[in-house]
């Protein structure tokens, strides 16, 4: 039942119920009760002596405060009424004090400041693994060019003619320069995983953590 749902001392007044204005609250509670109920819409427009321009009577309804506490602060949900053709009669908005929303991709103040220190937490993070991988990777020992067997020097002379920076000390970013060495990725990955494991090449220390992800 409708008054099971539905406190009246909830209801939200707005601008857009300016349509209804006219009408008391006790009476624009009535009115909901009743098209919830299932009266049809022309029936509402005649006992409630309304003049709309549209059958969506939905859209003039108040807002509504939910007892669903915001996670965030001291404030409730607030909620739109929806078409009585849904199963629910209510859809969560967002709180009324800090404007969060149920959303995975709410973008109220405190959820922003959360994406902010989970960015500086994953930063950090990934510099501590990055610091610990490069210790090892100090301790590499790169084999000279005279030691290297004929696939070695092969697969070396494909990636420098493709990936080696201007000023020929170093190599580009893998994710920059992939496309342009095998016929596929995974070709391509299977060369730098056999470089790099055969001592051909290192990781430079500048290098993002996802170098060392990838091979």
């Amino acid at each position: 039942m409708f008054e099971d749902i539905i406190n009246k001392e909830h209801l939200i007044f707005k601008t857009k119920q300016i349509a209804l204005n006219k009408l008391s609250k006790d009476e624009i509670y009535n009115l909901m009760k009743n098209y919830y109920e299932g009266m049809k819409i022309k029936d509402l427009l005649e006992k409630y002596r309304l003049d709309l321009k549209t059958n969506n009577i939905v859209s003039y309804f108040p807002g509504y405060l939910t007892n669903i506490e915001c996670p965030y602060c001291q404030g409730y949900m607030s909620a739109v009424f929806v078409s009585r053709a849904n199963e629910e009669i209510l859809k969560i908005k967002n709180c009324n004090i800090c404007s969060h929303t149920l959303d995975k991709n709410c973008r109220c103040e405190t959820c922003r400041e959360m994406e902010i220190r989970q960015k500086e937490q994953l930063y950090i993070l990934k510099n501590n693994i990055l610091g610990e991988l490069l210790i090892d990777e100090s301790e590499k020992e790169v084999k000279e060019e005279s030691d290297l067997n004929m696939r070695q020097r092969l697969y070396l002379a494909s990636v420098l003619h493709c990936g080696l920076t201007e000023d020929i000390k170093k190599l580009n970013p893998i994710e920059e320069i992939i496309d342009f060495i095998g016929p596929s990725f995974n070709f391509t990955i299977g060369i730098f995983k056999y470089l790099y494991n055969t001592n051909v090449i290192s990781i430079d220390e500048q290098s993002a953590l996802e170098a060392f992800t990838l091979i």
